[in-house]
């Protein structure tokens, strides 16, 4: 069944005042994941280093999809021309420690990087895009969730936009939730994912395994 509009802006991922808590007490990167200064490098450098093999310039407009603590924005916003990056996240303090704690010089009243904070998928703030990634964004969301993140890109998406995700590959779950939950993980097989796609006119292609530490899978989704 296809996603109305009516249905995209009833929120189902709920953001506890403890998210913002957390924040504070593990620190802007341990709260995405990092368990050390180079595991925390080491993913943003390589979804830098696999988008830029994969044709990312400059001149091109980047979504990045759960944008967190700007793991891979510090490396995207110097290097996009003014104005090219969109981050959305739906934890605002997040993105703030992470201007404030890796974004170092002017470098953000140069560059001017555009943010939104929700955890709708809504995308008003950016017209189209080149590139977008979701990394470690479908690990914690249900399939629900995932369908209205598909639902809702695909809006922004011109014939030659690519979106990446990372998911957990294995069987669907069985949580007893039915929230989208970060400190939950879910895993998918690729044919369930390539249905919800399908519903919005989306193609997705396995790309597998690329080197992430936690096994997370890719894939590519484009119309």
């Amino acid at each position: 069944m296809m996603i109305s509009k009516m249905q995209l802006v009833n929120n189902t991922m709920n953001q506890p005042e403890t998210y913002s808590k957390r924040v504070e007490t593990q620190g802007h990167r341990r709260f995405v994941g990092g368990i050390s200064p180079h595991h925390w490098h080491h993913i943003g450098k390589m979804q830098y280093h696999y988008l830029i093999s994969q044709g990312l310039s400059s001149n091109h407009k980047f979504l990045d999809v759960a944008c967190g603590s700007l793991r891979l924005g510090q490396w995207l916003i110097p290097m996009l021309d003014r104005g090219n990056y969109y981050g959305i996240d739906g934890n605002r303090k997040l993105v703030e420690c992470g201007l404030k704690e890796e974004i170092l010089f002017n470098v953000t009243s140069i560059k001017k990087p555009n943010f939104s904070y929700n955890y709708n998928f809504d995308f008003r703030f950016i017209q189209s895009f080149d590139y977008a990634i979701a990394q470690s964004l479908f690990t914690h969301l249900t399939l629900y969730d995932i369908s209205r993140c598909f639902y809702s890109i695909e809006q922004k998406m011109h014939p030659e936009s690519k979106f990446y995700c990372t998911f957990f590959e294995g069987e669907d779950p069985q949580h007893h939730t039915t929230e989208s939950d970060p400190n939950l993980w879910w895993s998918y097989t690729f044919e369930t994912l390539q249905k919800e796609a399908q519903k919005y006119n989306l193609q997705i292609e396995y790309i597998g395994d690329w080197g992430h530490p936690a096994g997370q899978k890719l894939l590519l989704a484009h119309k």
